[in-house]
C-alpha cells in the first residue's frame, strides 16, 4: 500500500515556547518514548513526539546517522506521515540507523534498541551531535571530553562491578571465584579486618555511583577551557608538572584545557574518570601519586582520598590488568 506523506513545508514546526537549546539548534522535548522497541513492541509514539524526533533527524548530520547531507541538503525529502500510537516503519529504520552510526562509534553505550527515550541517550547523543561533523574541531576541549565518556563509563560500571562480586567474594568467606588483586593493589581491602571492610566496599561503591552521575550530566559539568585559564588554574592549585589538561572543583565543575587534545583514548578516560573523583567529594586529592612507592604503600584511609585510585582501580577492575592510564602514558 503506497504510503501517506506530506511535505515538511506542511508539519507543524518547533515553537519557541516548546524548544530548548542543545547545542547550536532548537529542539522540541520529547514528552514520551517513540519508536519499536527491539523491532517488537510499538512503545507511546504520540504524533507530535513523532515530529519532534523527525525535525532532529533533519538537523542531524548523515555522518551521524541523520538525514542532513554535507551541502545542507535532506538525504531524505519526505516523512512519513505520523499516527498515533504508532512508528512507521521508515521512521524506525531511521532510528536505527542513527543509533548504530553512534553505537559503531562507541558513543551509545549499549545496543540499538530502535527507541528513542525522553531524556535517554540517544536523544542527548542527537542533540549534542547536531551541526558537527566528525572529526571534531581540535579547539573544542568539551566535545573531545565527551567523546572520551563512554569509555571511561564502561570503566566506572567495570569497577562497580568488581565491588559487588568483593563483596559476595569475602562474605562467602571467599569460597566465591574472584581475583581480589585489583582491591588489593589499589584499594588496599587486604589490609582492613572483618569489621572494617564492608564499611569501605560501601563507600567506594557510592564514590562510583556519584561518578557515574557526573559522566551522565557531564554537558553541564564539563567545561571548555583556554590555556590561559588552565595554566592559571595550575597556578592557584599549585599542581605539579608541565601539562595540565583538566582539572575540577568539588561540586562545581570539571574544566578541559587544550593540553586534553592529543592525548590518546585511554588517558583521556582515565583523566575524566579522576577529575569526576575530584569533583565529587572535596576530601578526594592526590594522595599516594600515580605510581611508586607511596602509592603502594598507602593505607586504604589514604587510598580512599586518592584521585589517581579512582581511576587506576576502575581500568583494573575492568579489563583484569594494572594499566594505570593517565599522564605517564599520554599516548595511549
Amino acid at each position: 500500500m503506497e504510503l501517506e506523506r506530506r511535505s515538511r513545508e506542511n508539519r507543524r514546526t518547533v515553537v519557541e515556547s516548546d524548544a530548548e537549546t542543545s547545542g547550536a539548534a532548537p529542539f522540541k522535548k520529547l514528552r514520551a518514548a517513540v519508536g519499536i522497541r527491539h523491532g517488537k513492541t510499538h512503545v507511546t509514539n504520540n504524533i507530535k513526539d513523532q515530529e519532534a524526533v523527525m525535525s532532529m533527524f533533519d538537523q542531524l548530520s548523515v555522518d551521524f546517522g541523520g538525514n542532513r547531507q554535507k551541502d545542507g541538503t535532506l538525504e531524505i525529502p519526505w516523512w512519513p506521515l505520523a499516527n498515533q500510537g504508532k512508528c512507521d516503519i521508515h521512521l524506525w529504520m531511521m532510528i536505527l540507523r542513527v543509533q548504530n552510526t553512534l553505537y559503531e562509534k562507541k558513543f551509545l553505550g549499549f545496543k540499538p534498541d530502535g527507541v528513542i527515550d525522553p531524556g535517554g541517550r540517544t536523544e542527548y547523543l542527537i542533540q549534542f551531535f547536531t551541526g558537527k561533523n566528525p572529526p571534531f574541531p581540535a579547539s573544542d576541549t568539551k566535545e573531545i571530553a565527551i567523546a572520551a565518556i563512554p569509555l571511561a563509563s564502561r570503566w566506572v560500571k567495570g569497577a562497580s562491578d568488581y565491588l559487588v562480586n568483593y563483596r559476595r567474594w569475602r562474605s562467602s568467606r571467599m569460597a566465591l571465584p574472584l581475583d581480589p588483586t585489583a582491591a588489593n593493589v589499589h584499594l588496599h581491602l587486604d589490609r582492613l579486618n572483618e569489621t572494617q571492610w564492608l564499611s569501605r566496599v560501601n563507600e567506594w561503591q557510592e564514590n562510583y555511583r556519584m561518578i557515574a552521575e557526573t559522566l551522565r550530566d557531564a554537558d553541564k559539568v564539563f567545561v571548555r577551557a583556554t590555556r590561559d585559564e588552565a595554566l592559571a588554574a595550575r597556578n592557584e592549585m599549585k599542581c605539579w608538572g608541565v601539562s595540565v589538561p583538566a582539572w575540577a572543583r568539588a561540586r562545581q565543575n570539571i574544566w578541559f584545557g587544550p593540553d586534553m587534545i592529543n592525548l590518546g583514548p585511554n588517558c583521556k578516560a582515565a583523566i575524566i574518570i579522576h577529575e569526576a573523583g575530584h569533583y565529587i567529594k572535596a576530601k578526594i586529592g592526590h594522595q599516594g601519586g600515580e605510581r611508586g612507592k607511596d602509592y603502594d604503600t598507602q593505607s586504604a584511609d589514604q587510598a580512599l582520598m586518592s584521585a589517581y585510585v579512582c581511576a587506576n582501580f576502575a581500568t583494573h577492575a575492568t579489563t583484569g590488568r594494572d594499566e594505570r592510564f593517565g599522564l605517564a602514558r599520554p599516548n595511549v
